[in-house]
């Protein structure tokens, strides 16, 4: 079976120098095929807010939000997009 893995790294600035750390763990969102993660930090919440997509061109797929105050352990919000479900449109 297929296993797709996500890169973890941080850096003192966005031009590095970067260092890969060990990977984030994800509350609820599990599964061979989570994948394409956005990460966002909103210096007012002091909070980091992940978008992560499970399931890739399967039916079924979702983007998942989920949050962090320290960038390393996040925690489920809510599933914020879905496929559409009863048609065969696989993508989000």
């Amino acid at each position: 079976m297929e296993m797709w893995h996500i890169l973890h790294a941080t850096a003192p600035a966005v031009d590095g120098p970067w260092t890969e750390d060990e990977a984030s763990i994800l509350d609820v969102v599990k599964g061979p095929h989570v994948a394409a993660p956005g990460v966002i930090y909103d210096p007012e919440e002091k909070c980091f807010h992940m978008f992560i997509q499970r399931e890739f061109l399967a039916l079924g797929g979702t983007i998942e939000h989920l949050a962090s105050v320290d960038g390393a352990h996040f925690k489920f919000i809510n599933t914020s997009l879905f496929s559409l479900p009863g048609t065969d449109e696989a993508g989000i």
